[in-house]
């Protein structure tokens, strides 16, 4: 957050001077070395206010509401929300915050750049007891859930797509076994998401769905 970085910057810039002066130059190269880039073609972030920006992550820090204007997206006219700010994902480019809003205890999930303008306010955030980060992002909720429940996949997949989940598996649950007709057949269970129908749909016919018929169709 803005009020932090402040106050850390002292120590970022006495450690970069640091490094420069080593006599080794290897130490100070290193950040030339790495690189994280995304998958697929890379989108520009949508743009997000300052002022929102600073107001959401000082209420998160200071566990205190915040009063919004935000643009769902399927609505025409913005909402006034006050929520209670639990957790910023950094997503794709896109910023998500995971909250409350109001006195009520469901989850909710609002994009950065919808919200218009934005307010730290005095009183005191409500955080649900049994609200955990990490569980909430394993049961799947930034995949964009559509129910509760998980799906038992069945599928024929290429020999490309056996080489690919064998190096990164879906689940611990996945099993590929050739059948006597010679093909790959993957079984797993995963959560029942927007983004696992378009992960089957990005491998075209190197991926066909057997079960469940739902998917399939």
């Amino acid at each position: 957050p803005p009020s932090l970085s402040q106050c850390i910057k002292p120590y970022f810039q006495k450690a970069h001077a640091v490094l420069q002066s080593s006599n080794s130059n290897k130490l100070s190269a290193w950040p030339e070395k790495i690189r994280l880039i995304d998958r697929g073609p890379i989108q520009k972030a949508p743009a997000i206010s300052e002022q929102v920006a600073i107001s959401v992550q000082e209420a998160l820090l200071t566990d205190r509401k915040i009063g919004m204007t935000y643009l769902p997206r399927e609505n025409v006219d913005p909402v006034d929300y006050e929520v209670n700010p639990l957790a910023l994902i950094f997503k794709s480019g896109v910023v998500y915050l995971i909250c409350t809003m109001w006195d009520y205890a469901d989850i909710k999930l609002l994009a950065l750049h919808r919200i218009s303008c934005a307010e730290t306010l005095k009183r005191q955030s409500v955080v649900p007891d049994d609200f955990d980060l990490d569980d909430y992002l394993n049961k799947g909720n930034l995949s964009f859930k559509r129910s509760g429940a998980s799906i038992n996949l069945k599928a024929k997949i290429s020999d490309f797509l056996v080489l690919h989940l064998t190096e990164q598996p879906l689940d611990e649950s996945q099993v590929i076994q050739k059948d006597k007709n010679g093909f790959n057949n993957l079984t797993v269970t995963l959560a029942d998401t927007d983004e696992l129908r378009w992960w089957l749909l990005s491998f075209g016919v190197g991926i066909e769905v057997l079960k469940p018929i739902s998917l399939r169709k």
